[in-house]
């Protein structure tokens, strides 16, 4: 039988060495410098703070469950998409912005999912004649739905007899109510009256 002796010198080196290993290992799994590329197949996975100093590409979709702060900005080179809140304290736009749910101010009933603008015409203002009030059309509001609230305003071409009464929204056109009062200077020449238009919802 061979019997295995370890002096006093050997169980100290060996005992430095052990040491030397956890500490090792510690400084990979608690603090690590990498100054070459970093290639994974696989999903990386970092469970506390990170940060990048430099410039980082993602050829995928980025996907992130927490709060994120970005002090430097955001440049966006194609359309993205904001399924929950986007808030902004300083949001400047170059190109078109959109949302189909905008939040003005903090009361829940200031949101607005759509605005428009333009001028409608009406095809000819004598049916509106003397002593009269009439509905008809102001036709070329061609995205107008029934659920806009539409405001209108004369334009020059409106005879100065014909007070507009009320407007209401209808699918592509507006639909206006129009006085001719009584004792007024009488039924208007035949031409066509545009009107502009401003609507939301």
């Amino acid at each position: 039988m061979n019997k295995f002796f370890i002096n006093r010198k050997e169980s100290i080196a060996i005992t430095l060495a052990g040491m030397a290993s956890v500490l090792l290992v510690s400084g990979i799994v608690y603090s690590s410098t990498i100054g070459t590329d970093v290639s994974t197949g696989g999903a990386l996975t970092v469970s506390g703070a990170s940060t990048l100093s430099g410039a980082a590409t993602l050829s995928s979709t980025l996907g992130v469950t927490g709060l994120s702060t970005l002090t430097g900005g955001y440049v966006s080179q194609a359309s993205s998409t904001v399924v929950g809140n986007f808030r902004a304290a300083n949001l400047t736009t170059a190109g078109t912005a959109s949302s189909t749910s905008l939040l003005v101010g903090s009361e829940p009933n200031n949101t607005v999912s759509g605005i428009m603008f333009g001028f409608c015409t009406i095809a000819n203002i004598s049916v509106v004649v003397a002593s009269s009030t009439v509905q008809t059309t102001c036709a070329g509001a061609t995205d107008m739905t029934t659920s806009y609230r539409v405001f209108v305003q004369a334009t020059s071409s409106m005879p100065r007899q014909i007070v507009i009464q009320s407007a209401t929204s209808s699918a592509g056109a507006v639909e206006v109510r129009l006085l001719n009062p009584t004792g007024g200077i009488g039924t208007p020449a035949a031409a066509p009256v545009s009107l502009n238009y401003w609507a939301i919802k």
